[in-house]
């Protein structure tokens, strides 16, 4: 609420430095200078410490004295920012014996590491009308311009078996002047059984294409010799598709493509989509460079429970593993109006362009989250990402989603004839970039 009535900057600071935080009310009736009393400053650490280390009261602010005020009514104050996290500044007035808080404003401080990033909302996982299984048969543009809208800064379509329709996104998004960013992508699939789901992120090329070449020739020949490496398989056909999952996988990494091990409980028709032994055997082999844990396209009970095993089977292979497996959250989105936005992922990446994306979430650098109206966020990742992104939703996200919402309703727009719509998408270029710039600071 706080972030709707006052302006604080920069809200993303450097942790142990000193930094210069100013605040403002961005409406009249917000405007400090007509606070009928005498203004204080307050602060508590994000290590749960008052400014001079020490621990606080119960409810106990530290007062900061040396802060200033303008002609303007913009507040400024200096404050070290001890240690990475969370910091509250309460301002407050008092008049006679009345005291009363006016808001709370929360800094974040980070260490240069991810300092240096932004966070960047995106999908890698959703259908057009070019997969038969799609409901709401949109066409690559009104899937792309439908993203901005619900406040994504990347996505990708990934059709079942087909490339050329995340190109036609591509193209689409490259008429408008905005900072959104639109990929390739594609939904693998083993030819005959359409066992595996994995999606090609980013690849230079398409590798459902590859398999289907020469009628499929190449593809079988590749494939025996994965298969023949396999001899401890004694079942055939979970042979197959392991060997399968191989080459899907190393086809991706050949293509400079993000290789997504996808739902691995999606339950269709009442049984598992992959068999448990094909599930172990693609955690071992560690091909895939991050597993989708939620997803699903509906938010229905089959559909969160999927999710919810998808979730405890990542953290028990984190477990057995040893290691923090990255993670990204997608909506299958199926029909758009209904399904994107609810799952998504946060990326913290040096830029929105694709190499930088790809390198993030093979190092780990992203959260995945299930982002349903009227419920509170679920986050899923590294505790450190974890706990910046919850304050970026509350503190940063809710001004960005407001900015892609009217860029978005302008593409929309513009992909049915509205040429003032089309006049006006230049307003929006360079935006979110500026929100960043006022946001973080150095």
């Amino acid at each position: 609420m706080e972030t709707r009535f006052y302006d604080v900057y920069p809200k993303v600071v450097p942790a142990d430095k000193t930094s210069t935080i100013h605040i403002v009310g961005r409406f009249p009736q917000k405007d400090f200078r007509k606070v009928d009393g005498v203004l204080d400053l307050g602060y508590v650490g994000g290590d749960g410490l008052l400014l001079d280390g020490t621990v606080p009261a119960w409810a106990e602010f530290g007062n900061l004295p040396d802060f200033k005020m303008d002609a303007d009514g913009l507040i400024s104050v200096q404050i070290f920012f001890r240690g990475e996290g969370e910091h509250t500044l309460r301002l407050s007035a008092s008049k006679d014996t009345q005291r009363w808080t006016i808001a709370d404003f929360k800094i974040y401080s980070l260490g240069p590491d991810l300092l240096s990033l932004r966070p960047f909302r995106g999908d890698m996982h959703m259908h057009s009308g070019y997969s038969a299984c799609s409901v709401g048969k949109e066409t690559p543009a009104y899937l792309a311009a439908s993203c901005r809208r619900v406040g994504l800064d990347f996505m990708s379509i990934a059709d079942h078996r087909n490339y050329q329709s995340s190109l036609e996104a591509v193209r689409a998004l490259n008429t408008w002047p905005s900072d959104f960013r639109c990929y390739p992508a594609e939904e693998v699939h083993e030819v005959d059984s359409y066992k595996l789901h994995i999606i090609n992120f980013g690849g230079r090329f398409s590798v459902c294409e590859l398999m289907d070449k020469d009628n499929g020739a190449i593809y079988q020949r590749e494939l025996s010799g994965y298969s023949a490496a396999l001899n401890a398989e004694p079942d055939e056909k979970l042979r197959t598709i392991m060997a399968a999952s191989d080459w899907c996988f190393d086809k991706i990494h050949e293509a400079g493509g993000l290789a997504i091990f996808c739902h691995p409980h999606w339950r269709p028709v009442e049984r598992f989509h992959l068999p448990t032994r094909i599930k172990e055997y693609i955690l071992k082999q560690n091909k895939y460079d991050a597993m989708e844990i939620v997803g699903h396209s509906a938010i229905g009970p089959p559909q969160r429970e999927m999710n919810a095993l998808s979730i405890a089977w990542w953290q028990k292979s984190c477990i057995e593993q040893g290691r923090m497996i990255p993670v990204v959250g997608n909506s299958d989105s199926h029909l758009c109006e209904e399904h994107l936005g609810h799952n998504a992922t946060i990326v913290f990446a040096k830029s929105p362009d694709l190499p930088d994306l790809i390198a993030a979430i093979k190092e780990g650098r992203s959260v995945a989250g299930e982002f349903i109206a009227g419920e509170f966020p679920h986050l899923f990742g590294d505790f450190r990402l974890l706990a910046f992104s919850h304050f970026l939703l509350r503190e940063f996200f809710p001004e960005h989603d407001e900015i892609c919402a009217r860029e978005g309703e302008l593409m929309l727009g513009s992909l049915s004839g509205n040429s003032v719509a089309i006049s006006r998408l230049d307003e929006f270029k360079g935006k979110i970039p500026a929100l960043f710039k006022h946001y973080w600071g150095q």
